[in-house]
């Protein structure tokens, strides 16, 4: 009874006689009282404002982070790897038709040379860098550096198809104006390089090990479009319902006080305005930056593509021709580590990129002018698509901001009330 007497009498204070808890609903009426009077109400709305404040900061950060670790994935990891994974297949397509033309007459220069280890070696560098960025697991990447190994291997056997076709040639590589050499050691020269073109072509061996590389990194790029919808929508949605409670802070300002204009929710209200169309715009300009690098990466792997298999129907063309002139190409029996597995997997090609039969050697000059013209567009894209990291500063400061600005239209209102 007494702790209801003070509970009705005195609402500010919950009184708790010999441990008596506070008397049901005393709480709430305290509660309701707080906020019946203006200052009780002042302090609820700055509360709800800088709990608000902080929400939309907090999710202004989240989209951001967002946007830049998507952006900074794309240019500094999946675009490279897939590029490089594409220029690794196309300088290895290279290789084994500058083996082919060496090693087979009426073309054969004597021996693979300087073209030959040059684009080994340029291939070997780009898979290690395609490797490092690659984003599809360290299996992948393993996978992929284990290609080094095959390349031994096939160089290999290219070496044992020159030391035969040198034994039956004199050790020129060519046989007397031009004419194939014959006989069973001519034979065995053709097999060794049937044998170095399994390893780069057939089953899982080296140039289907690199197209699926390529693949799955192509494949992680963002799709067209892609924005950071869940944290961008839930910001927009806060920002919305703080500006609300900024509009009504300025309405309710104006009946208690009859102040016309309150600057502080005014001034607030636009600050809010500003950060969250300054942070949809940045969202907006590094989606479409990720897609604009997307879209770079692959014209750059379809050109690659392209160069590749050119340069793999000029192979088949110099090896057909070769065979044609009266060659047996029955291959000898052989253990599975010189041939390397069997099967006619190639990596294929984009489904969205020109028709590969299309190309042709004539046309390797022409591409690797474009590809040249391509890699600057492609690292303009890169540069372009991380954003600075300045808007965070902004955002943070843009947050002080609003909340003092908030602080300016209720402390003085505070004061006024008590004096």
């Amino acid at each position: 009874a007494v702790g209801r007497f003070f509970a009705d009498h005195d609402l500010l204070v919950t009184p708790t006689l010999a441990g008596l808890p506070p008397p049901h609903g005393a709480l709430r009426r305290r509660a309701a009282v707080a906020t019946a009077t203006t200052p009780g109400r002042l302090w609820v709305l700055a509360a709800l404002v800088t709990t608000l404040t902080l929400a939309v900061a907090a999710t202004a950060a989240a989209t951001l982070v967002s946007t830049r670790d998507t952006a900074r994935t794309v240019a500094e990891r999946t675009s490279p790897a897939v590029v490089d994974a594409a220029r690794a297949g196309a300088l290895l397509a290279d290789a084994d038709l500058v083996a082919a033309r060496s090693l087979l007459p009426p073309n054969s220069w004597g021996g693979p040379g300087d073209q030959y280890l040059k684009d080994i070696k340029t291939a070997i560098q780009a898979l290690e860098s395609a490797a490092e960025n690659g984003t599809t697991g360290t299996a992948a990447r393993a996978q992929l550096l284990a290609v080094t190994s095959l390349l031994v291997a096939y160089q290999d056997n290219v070496a044992q198809a020159y030391r035969y076709g040198a034994t039956d040639t004199g050790a020129t590589g060519t046989g007397a104006a031009g004419v194939p050499p014959a006989g069973p050691v001519a034979d065995l020269e053709l097999v060794y390089l049937i044998y170095a073109a399994d390893l780069m072509r057939e089953g899982t061996n080296i140039l289907p090990t690199v197209a699926a590389f390529e693949a799955a990194n192509s494949a992680a790029l963002p799709d067209r479009g892609s924005w950071p919808w869940l944290p961008l929508g839930l910001h927009l949605g806060l920002a919305l319902v703080l500006l609300g409670l900024l509009v009504v802070a300025q309405v309710y300002l104006r009946r208690r006080f009859r102040r016309r204009l309150s600057l502080g929710p005014l001034g607030a209200a636009v600050l809010l305005v500003l950060l969250a169309a300054g942070t949809t715009l940045l969202a907006a300009r590094t989606s479409h930056d990720v897609d604009t690098t997307g879209r770079e990466t692959t014209v750059t792997e379809c050109l690659w593509q392209a160069r590749a298999t050119a340069v793999t129907l000029e192979r088949e063309r110099v090896v057909g021709e070769y065979a044609g002139a009266g060659q047996d190409t029955a291959r000898p029996p052989a253990d599975g580590a010189q041939r390397g597995g069997t099967g006619a997997q190639d990596g294929g090609t984009r489904a969205d990129c020109p028709a590969p039969a299309a190309a042709s050697a004539a046309s390797v000059p022409e591409l690797d002018r474009l590809l040249d013209d391509q890699a600057a567009r492609l690292e303009d894209a890169r540069a372009a698509t991380v954003p600075a990291a300045g808007w965070f500063g902004v955002l943070a400061v843009g947050t002080v901001a609003l909340l003092a600005l908030t602080a300016s239209g209720v402390s003085p209102r505070l004061v006024e009330y008590r004096k």
